[in-house]
C-alpha cells in the first residue's frame, strides 16, 4: 500500500524512550514499526485484519535488520485484546479515518481508511486493555475528528501527554493531529504545530529536520 504524509509523520514524532515491545495497530506495510525500530531497541508486533498487507508487512519486516524482533499477525483489534494477556509499553496507529466520507472502490483502502472497521470506541476500549500501566498510545487523526477521539479517549481513562497540530500548507487550516495518549494525566500537555509544506510547494525546514533521517532525497 501507498506510504503517505500521514504515516511518515507519525513515525518519526513518535517518542518511544525505553519501550521494551510496541504494538503496531492497522500495520499495513509496515512502516511506523520500521521508522519507529530505527531509534528503539524493542520488539515489535504489527497486527491488521488485512492478509495482503500483512504479507507486505511481514516481507518488509523480514527484509530489516531488526527482522529477528519483529512479527505480522493477521487479526482484528477487537480479537486479539480480547485474547491476548501481554501489554504493550507503546501502542501506534495510523487508523481508519472517515467516518462520513465517499467510500473508495478499492476494498483494501477501504478497510484502512474507514471506520466502519474499527470505531473509535471499539479502538479505546481494547487500547485501554493493552496498553501498560506507564505505556503511551500514538495514532494520527483528521483534526476534526481528534475532538471527538479525545473526550472518548478521557472518558475511557486515556489523557492526552503530547499533541502536534498539522497544516499542510503555510496559511491553510490544520487536517492533522498527532496524539501521545497516556493512563496518568501529565502536569502540562507537550503542545506543538508544524506546517509540511510552504505556499510555493517546497517542504518547510521544520518538516525537513522532522523527516530528515528517514528520506533520502532530503
Amino acid at each position: 500500500m501507498k506510504v503517505g504524509t500521514d504515516a511518515v509523520l507519525l513515525g518519526a514524532w513518535v517518542k518511544c524512550g525505553q519501550s521494551s515491545n510496541v504494538l503496531d495497530i492497522g500495520c499495513g506495510s509496515g512502516i511506523l514499526s520500521l521508522m519507529i525500530a530505527q531509534r528503539c531497541n524493542a520488539s515489535f508486533l504489527g497486527i491488521d485484519i488485512d492478509c495482503d498487507s500483512v504479507e507486505e508487512a511481514a516481507f518488509n519486516f523480514s527484509a530489516s535488520r531488526w527482522a529477528g524482533s519483529m512479527q505480522a499477525r493477521q487479526t482484528d483489534l477487537l480479537s486479539f485484546s480480547n485474547n491476548n494477556q501481554e501489554t504493550f509499553d507503546l501502542i501506534v496507529s495510523n487508523p481508519p479515518f472517515f467516518t462520513d466520507a465517499v467510500k473508495a472502490t478499492h476494498h483494501r483502502r477501504n478497510l484502512a481508511r474507514h471506520t466502519d472497521s474499527l470505531s473509535f470506541d471499539d479502538m479505546i476500549r481494547s487500547v485501554c486493555k493493552l496498553l501498560s500501566a506507564d505505556g503511551t498510545f500514538c495514532l494520527v487523526l483528521p483534526f476534526q475528528e481528534s475532538k471527538v477521539f479525545v473526550d472518548l479517549a478521557r472518558i475511557h481513562g486515556l489523557t492526552v501527554s503530547q499533541k502536534l497540530t498539522i497544516n499542510p500548507v503555510e496559511n491553510k487550516a490544520p487536517n492533522r493531529v498527532n496524539l501521545a495518549l497516556t493512563h496518568h494525566a501529565p502536569d502540562v500537555v507537550d503542545e506543538q504545530q508544524l506546517t509540511v509544506r510552504k505556499i510555493n510547494g517546497e517542504f518547510t525546514s521544520a518538516y525537513f529536520q522532522l523527516l530528515r533521517d528517514y528520506y533520502l532525497g532530503f
